[in-house]
């Protein structure tokens, strides 16, 4: 599955789960490790990943709350190393050790922004609120969308980077790329058509973590996307 980069972004240290894990990535891509500068990245030792290490970006001036300029900018060093047609974006502080069900989600609809279902909200309660632990699509479609995001973080765009969740600026930065109108009484059809959605459950072992560090399985998280 050369076609795919996974890009391993966020904060790295000698033991984090993504670096435990990394051989599995390599079953089914390429691997780029995007982190910042005087992180330890010897869990990586002898394998044949590409590491990017920036300084931390300032963030006097952007919108950041829940790190996600951080995320963003990490996505994006990671995402500009990937030279395949598809990439996917996993958390440094995560583990899946079975990717292969979003690769075949991502080929079955290669259009659409992919993601997993932790966070992944009903309808009811955010519209527009995938998840952002697990996403996948296209390498050029994950470049533009992070790259819109960036500079609405910047500019206090406040169509994408006012108050809400990060995912919610995540999927709407998306739209924009497409050119996309975020009509919002529409937003269930509009997410059926442009999101898909893998249950982590199918993801093989995984490791995953929220703000709070704690693991949690909730019910409104969505199975499948008709389930929006």
């Amino acid at each position: 599955m050369k076609n795919f980069t996974i890009v391993i972004q966020g904060p790295q240290d000698a033991n984090s789960a993504s670096a435990a894990n990394a051989h599995r990535y390599l079953e089914v891509g390429d691997v780029v490790v995007s982190c910042w500068a005087g992180n330890d990245v010897s869990g990586f030792e002898g394998l044949p990943v590409k590491i990017v290490q920036r300084p931390l970006p300032d963030t006097s001036g952007v919108v950041n709350d829940q790190n996600i300029y951080f995320q963003c900018t990490s996505s994006l060093n990671g995402l500009g190393e990937a030279d395949t047609e598809f990439s996917i974006k996993v958390r440094s502080d995560e583990a899946y050790t079975d990717l292969m069900p979003m690769i075949r989600e991502i080929m079955a609809n290669p259009e659409k922004l992919v993601t997993n279902n932790t966070y992944f909200r009903r309808d009811r309660e955010w519209k527009f609120h995938p998840s952002d632990h697990v996403i996948g699509g296209r390498t050029d479609t994950l470049k533009g969308t992070f790259s819109i995001l960036k500079q609405a973080l910047e500019t206090h765009d406040t169509e994408i980077a006012g108050p809400r969740p990060a995912e919610q600026r995540i999927f709407l930065s998306f739209l924009r790329y497409k050119g996309i109108r975020a009509n919002w009484a529409q937003s269930k059809e509009t997410m059926r058509t442009w999101c898909g959605v893998v249950p982590s459950r199918r993801l093989g072992s995984i490791i995953w973590s929220d703000s709070w560090g704690q693991h949690r399985v909730d019910s409104h998280y969505i199975k499948c996307i008709e389930d929006i």
